[in-house]
């Protein structure tokens, strides 16, 4: 059954009384005295109301909801409903609300037949591909016996995590591949591991003993090329927080281990024989993904440094080709900020030296404001002047007799848990860009006992956690950051992504998220859809609106009404054939001035049928057309009437009364005139 449903709005817009059909009691009332009627008038009321975090939700939870997904395809879209708190693809608010309005979670629940509740609610704006397809990532734990099988391929000599030479971007996509026989393009795993600091040492099982492989340089690192794969055997020369150099015979490179990397797990000296991939970066040369293998230990002598000052750096910077690195000396005063140590030269120029990936024992002996001398690999370059250095000593430049850097063997250091995002393109598992994942140490790090966030933390903390980890972010930069987070309402923690990006100094959580409004209206005890209109149209000259309306009521006049231009005044913004004015955003309804303006269009009416005529006029002809033109978006609703009504002001010389005109949407941008209300 489709309803005719008046918007209460009227009433509250002008305190206009309320359109109705016959009363039944008027026959009582008028004949009968002292009648009093029994009925006690029905209380419909408006309110608005802005949807919370639980009540997407509770949204999803509820049956009625749950069966309308099923039909329509769509009930993981609802499921991830609590997570992305918006409506976007095939979940219609106008559909979904309806049934939470009728539960005891809306606090209006209550309220009579014919009551509206105006509802505010998120909806996805270009929602990003990569946060909606993590937001329903998958989740892997790698196991033991992965490890066992795939990773160490034994039984015997393993343990239950990756480690320097047991990579996990070198067997992730294997083992997502192998877990996930029908992934399909934009599918999301977000990985759970444990990567060992240093290589296990295993004993000798097989009961004979080994000829050991004797190691011996290779002479490749002079001359690599990007994306080849290789084979070095050379000696650890430097240490920093995100790998190691490596020197053969002929030059020296980083290996990337990421960042976090533990500098006590390859030992300056330590001998290496490593399988990896060339990348370049800023400039030079490094091995990605690495397989490393320990072949022993010896002294190393370094090369005589070539020293620089500001001017002399300068000069390097355009000279950087991407070979190996070059040994080095600077001196100067250092300048800590956050995870940056950089070294201010003597002399002119712009150069600025800077530790690369700074270890807590570099920093410790490089502490701001105090005079050092730095020797160590001169690697990348950062911005325009940053010209960065693996540090190899660090001494005070006052001080001949301070501590320098330590070159103590490798300790045992435990396993550590560590969490990645990987993405599936249609053929193969790679890590996904740009993403990072909030790892056990990182919760610890935040103050976070539960191993989560909750509340307004991501807010927080995420900014100063990207603020940390990329501590040589250019401006731009876009990261999407994964975490845990715990919803108190609903007593769950689910896996939620976050958009952030960087403007050069902070980081910024982007939201693709906009705020809609729907009308719902109570009708036998049901909530329906209803997205009838109120509008008024005041006096002021400044309001756009009325301004349009009226405007659009004139150029009906001038260029649809037969000889409709002569009704139109010198002006043009006010017209005397129904009497709309643009100018003061009313209708004049003066005889007198309708007949100054075109006394031959009125001839034969005297005043009350010329006021009649123009009333007539405004309401069912040129007030009509307005609305047509200018909302072409109206739309009908199969269970319920959809109304605009609008209110008005009209001139008489002696008072400029508010009056109401109701119409009915017939079709897309279709309407007719029901009725109208003239308060005169």
């Amino acid at each position: 059954m489709k309803h005719n449903i008046l918007t209460r709005a009227i009433v509250a817009a002008g305190c206009i009384a309320a359109f109705s059909a016959c009363d039944e009691d008027a026959w009582n009332k008028e004949n009968l005295d002292g009648y009093e009627s029994e009925k006690k008038p029905t209380v419909v009321e408006t309110r608005e109301y802005t949807l919370t975090d639980a009540d997407y939700g509770n949204i999803a939870s509820l049956s009625a909801n749950k069966a309308l997904a099923e039909a329509g395809g769509y009930s993981d879209q609802l499921a991830a409903l609590p997570n992305t708190l918006a409506f976007t693809g095939d979940l219609n608010p106008e559909k979904l609300i309806p049934a939470f309005l009728s539960t005891q979670n809306f606090p209006y629940y209550i309220l009579n037949d014919g009551s509206y509740a105006k509802v505010t609610y998120n909806v996805a704006a270009e929602a990003d591909p990569a946060v909606t397809g993590a937001s329903s990532a998958k989740t892997l734990t790698v196991g033991e016996d992965t490890y066992a099988n795939t990773v160490w391929e034994s039984h015997e000599n393993y343990i239950n995590a990756f480690a320097p030479s047991k990579q996990p971007s070198r067997y992730l996509p294997g083992i997502l591949k192998t877990e996930f026989p029908d992934a399909v393009s934009g599918d999301y795993v977000v990985v759970t591991y444990d990567m060992a600091s240093q290589e296990p040492v295993f004993g000798n099982v097989g009961g004979g003993e080994e000829k050991p492989e004797v190691f011996e340089m290779t002479s490749l690192l002079g001359d690599v090329t990007d994306n080849t794969d290789y084979e070095i055997c050379g000696v650890v020369t430097g240490i920093c927080n995100c790998g190691f150099t490596i020197t053969d015979k002929t030059g020296t490179v980083l290996v990337y281990m990421g960042n976090g990397y533990d500098g006590t797990t390859y030992p300056i000296g330590t001998q290496l024989k490593v399988a990896a991939t060339t990348g370049a970066y800023k400039g030079l040369m490094q091995l990605k993904n690495a397989e490393i293998t320990v072949m022993g230990q010896q002294e190393y002598t370094y090369p005589t440094p070539t020293v620089y000052d500001r001017a002399g750096l300068d000069a390097v910077m355009n000279s950087i080709n991407d070979k190996s690195f070059t040994y080095v000396q600077i001196s100067g005063k250092v300048s800590v900020s956050g995870n940056n140590v950089n070294i201010n030269l003597d002399g002119d120029g712009t150069a600025v030296g800077s530790i690369y990936y700074a270890t807590a024992e570099q920093k410790a002996l490089a502490t701001d404001g105090s005079e050092v001398i730095v020797r160590g690999w001169l690697a990348y370059l950062s911005g325009s002047k940053y010209c960065n250095i693996i540090a190899v000593s660090i001494e005070s430049a006052i001080n001949p007799d301070a501590k320098t850097m330590s070159r103590a063997a490798a300790v045992t250091v435990p396993t550590e848990q560590q969490n990645a995002m990987y993405v599936f393109d249609g053929s193969r598992w790679s890590a996904a860009a740009d993403f990072t994942v909030l790892n056990p140490a990182d919760y610890t790090a935040m103050g976070q006992t539960y191993g989560n966030l909750s509340g307004t933390t991501p807010a927080t903390l995420l900014p100063i956690y990207l603020k940390d980890k990329y501590p040589y972010a250019q401006a731009e930069a876009v990261k999407y950051v994964v975490y845990k987070y715990y919803d108190s309402a609903s007593k769950t923690t689910t896996n939620r992504v976050s958009k952030y990006t960087f403007d050069g100094s902070a980081w910024t959580a982007a939201s693709n998220l906009a705020t809609a409004t729907s009308q719902f209206v109570k009708v036998d005890g049901e909530w329906k859809f209803d997205p009838s209109v109120v509008l008024t149209l005041t006096t002021s000259r400044n309001d756009a609106t009325s301004t349009a309306y009226y405007t659009a009521c004139v150029d009906y006049v001038r260029d649809i009404v037969p000889d409709g231009a002569k009704y139109v005044t010198s002006y043009g913004n006010n017209e005397y054939w129904a009497g709309a004015s643009w100018y003061q955003n009313n209708i004049d309804l003066r005889p007198g001035k309708a007949r100054e303006q075109y006394a031959e269009g009125w001839e034969g009416y005297d005043n009350d049928q010329l006021v009649e005529t123009m009333k007539k006029r405004f309401v069912e002809e040129s007030l009509l057309y307005a609305l047509t033109k200018l909302n072409p978006d109206a739309q009908t609703n199969p269970e319920v009437d959809v109304f605009y009504t609008v209110n008005f002001y009209a001139y008489t010389g002696v008072t400029t009364g508010p009056h109401a005109a109701k119409y009915r949407v017939t079709g897309p941008g279709q309407f007719e005139f029901v009725e109208v209300k003239w308060n005169m």
